[in-house]
């Protein structure tokens, strides 16, 4: 049986263990906001931001009892076996076993098996973006739980590639559920990453975080980092002068913020 089947039966059966008082899916998202606000504090100075995160975490703890606030360690213990290895969309797979997905709002989460082959048709070339640049850059728009970036790690490490120090992932998606696990699992598979809760059509950003392995990656490659945001960010000369050029309905956060918060410089 493969070891991840043992950790959804041993996710899935601890988890039902403690939702009995509460609507699943609410205790789904605590642990997710407890498990993202402990590894996203481990990114930050002490300051506001950092003391947000606490007064976040202490909430949801007030929100359950303390037999199952002590279970979410378990859970997220078997979350970190089953994803720092790879291979498969955990989370994915778990909300779709517990049928936490929003049938309102149509998710659906690209079935890992599909999400690595075209992981393997995209990424034939990345051993020469490695060469010209240090690293390779994905951008995911509709992020769901994170699975499609998962994938493109795991092809890239196949490939030899030190997905810590050779890979860069940002990462977006609407749904605040789906941020928090798409967070989740690229900060437990050490995948440096910017996180964005936002639009990707009106370009709102809500909220975003970088994965603890984002820090030592831009120790490694700030310059060349720099070099790429700005080229990613320039902005594209129209053909004819606009007399009324159209403007976006939101602006997101700027990515250069997170230099000014990082950069060892």
């Amino acid at each position: 049986m493969p070891v991840t089947a043992d950790h959804r039966k041993q996710f899935i059966r601890t988890f039902e263990g403690l939702a009995h008082r509460r609507q699943r899916h609410d205790v789904f998202a605590d642990f997710l906001d407890l498990a993202v606000c402990a590894v996203r504090k481990t990114t930050l100075p002490p300051g506001p931001e950092a003391d947000a995160l606490e007064a976040r975490y202490m909430a949801a703890v007030a929100r359950n009892e303390p037999a199952d606030v002590r279970k979410m360690p378990e859970l997220l213990g078997i979350t970190a076996l089953a994803v720092q290895e790879g291979g498969c969309d955990f989370l994915g797979q778990i909300v779709g076993d517990l049928e936490l997905m929003n049938s309102h709002l149509g998710q659906f989460f690209t079935p890992y098996d599909l999400s690595r082959l075209i992981a393997e048709m995209t990424l034939l070339d990345a051993g020469e973006l490695v060469k010209a640049r240090g690293f390779v850059t994905l951008q995911e728009p509709a992020s769901g739980a994170g699975g499609m970036v998962i994938a493109a790690a795991d092809v890239i490490e196949k490939q030899g590639f030190d997905i810590g120090r050779q890979l860069y992932a940002d990462a977006t998606d609407i749904s605040e559920f789906c941020f928090r696990m798409t967070y989740l699992q690229l900060a437990l598979r050490g995948i440096p990453a910017t996180v964005r809760h936002g639009n990707s059509l009106s370009l709102e950003t809500f909220d975003q975080a970088v994965t603890p392995a984002f820090l030592p990656f831009l120790m490694i490659h700030g310059e060349a980092f720099a070099a790429w945001q700005n080229e990613a960010q320039a902005p594209v000369q129209p053909a004819m002068p606009q007399s009324n050029p159209v403007r976006p309905a939101g602006k997101p956060i700027a990515a250069a913020a997170q230099l000014s918060l990082f950069d060892p410089e």
